[in-house]
């Protein structure tokens, strides 16, 4: 593989990884709201 390839294979891993990421976070944040926690207010 030659290294531009390798590069693009690179980033696309660590753009999954930070997606799997945002997506636990954002899933926190939802089951935590969920249980009255003062800390996360969503506005109606």
């Amino acid at each position: 593989m030659d290294e531009k390839a390798a590069t693009t294979a690179d980033t696309l891993e660590l753009l999954l990884l930070n997606q799997t990421a945002i997506r636990a976070a954002l899933e926190e944040l939802s089951l935590t709201s969920t249980v009255g926690n003062p800390l996360v207010f969503f506005p109606s």
